[in-house]
């Protein structure tokens, strides 16, 4: 808990510095497609080569909203769903991540185009499924990522990259098993829509 304590006041403390007139859009709210690499757990944060051996390729959709306190500096609240069908255990298995997620997002505004760098904070929600077995948790996240918009009007803008890496935690106490680490590669692309000029 104390941990989770220090994540919140470190996102909201540069709150004050910025919260200033946004000669922006107040609030930008994306949709799109969503790919993402989920690997298993691992003792290693960062993600190591090795952790590429073995993963989870899924496709689903992602929708964020960005609300800002200036033009460079907002906050956005993030969700994506991706699904993907696998054997597991000489089944076949229908997997899917859900995640949920909060954080800054730093922007860097030019004519038709915006630049950002965001960081994450929230939950993982795992589920695997077949005719034999049945598993599902909820994992402690984060994220780090970046993106670019190309404006194409006033009110609607491209998203033309998105890519945040995203590890979450979770797993047993047991002894032996431990709480391990799961290393997470998530890009999407899709329409972003401004509101509140």
């Amino acid at each position: 808990m104390p941990r989770m304590i220090f994540y919140v006041v470190f996102f909201l403390a540069p709150i004050p510095g910025y919260a200033q007139e946004c000669n922006c859009s107040k609030v930008e709210v994306f949709g799109g497609y969503s790919y993402l690499s989920a690997s298993p757990k691992t003792d290693r944060l960062p993600f190591s080569l090795t952790d590429f051996n073995s993963r989870i390729g899924q496709h689903g959709y992602g929708i964020n909203a960005a609300f800002n306190l200036s033009g460079r500096f907002g906050f956005v609240a993030d969700v994506s769903r991706n699904m993907a069908d696998k054997e597991i255990a000489l089944a076949n298995t229908d997997t899917s991540t859900t995640l949920f997620l909060f954080g800054p997002r730093f922007s860097s505004r030019s004519e038709g185009v915006t630049y950002f760098a965001q960081a994450f904070v929230g939950g993982a929600k795992r589920r695997a499924e077949s005719t034999i077995f049945h598993v599902s948790g909820t994992d402690f996240a984060l994220g780090l990522g970046g993106g670019m918009d190309l404006q194409a009007s006033k009110y609607i803008a491209f998203r033309l990259f998105q890519f945040d890496y995203i590890p979450s935690r979770g797993g047993d106490n047991s002894p032996g098993i431990g709480r391990r680490w799961s290393q997470n590669l998530r890009a999407q692309v899709g329409l972003v829509v401004k509101l509140g000029h």
